[in-house]
């Protein structure tokens, strides 16, 4: 009896490891925003390049990027701020103006 509770807690406890990890990575977030932010852009007729961007977690819901652009022949490097509530995600670029 011992073995068989000592096994169905080792297989709930995988179980809830395995589905806790089943959220976006970091790299598959940032992809995310990128394409937001470039859809973002474009839906007010501004047309970006985003040559490079990054994010690293500095929370558990909050994270810290760099964004590389190139507008109107200017390179500029931006702070993005990103918060993530589920599958709802809200960016915004720091000191952008």
């Amino acid at each position: 009896m011992k073995k068989h509770v000592f096994g169905t807690v080792a297989i709930l406890l995988l179980c809830s490891l395995i589905f806790a990890s089943c959220g976006r990575s970091t790299e598959e977030l940032a992809e995310e925003v990128r394409a937001s932010i470039e859809e973002t852009f474009k839906e007010r007729g501004m047309t970006i390049k985003i040559n490079d961007f990054s994010l690293i977690k500095k929370s558990k819901n909050e994270y810290k990027g760099v964004l590389d652009v190139t507008y109107s022949e200017i390179n500029e490097t931006y702070t993005v701020s990103v918060l993530v509530d589920g599958d709802k995600i809200m960016w915004e670029i720091d000191n952008l103006y």
